[in-house]
């Protein structure tokens, strides 16, 4: 593997790491979501938007959870939360990859 791979390899894995952990942190709602609630043996489903820190327990409020019974991400929150810890970070690395690939032929 030449050095400019490994390189590439390199900041794509820590760069990944680094967004995956602040989205996993930060209570950023950025990824669309269901939340179902139970309120009087009634079962409500309403879309609203969702931070990956609150699969993990993070920056939610007791009061938002007196009623919620399950929150999920729809297949657009998959999409954006892959796009932003894989997909970003891999253009980053192909980018660098490429600089180096061209400044060694020049």
């Amino acid at each position: 593997m030449s050095a400019a791979k490994k390189k590439a390899l390199i900041v794509f894995i820590v760069s990944s790491v680094i967004v995956a952990i602040a989205l996993c942190v930060l209570p950023v709602e950025f990824f669309n979501g269901e939340v179902t609630w139970t309120v009087n043996e009634t079962t409500i489903t309403k879309d609203q938007n969702l931070s990956l820190s609150y699969f993990f327990g993070l920056g939610l409020e007791d009061s938002s959870l007196q009623y919620a019974d399950s929150f999920r991400l729809t297949g657009q929150g998959w999409m954006l939360a892959f796009i932003f810890i894989f997909g970003i970070p891999g253009l980053i690395a192909y980018r660098m990859y490429i600089t180096s690939n061209t400044s060694k032929e020049e």
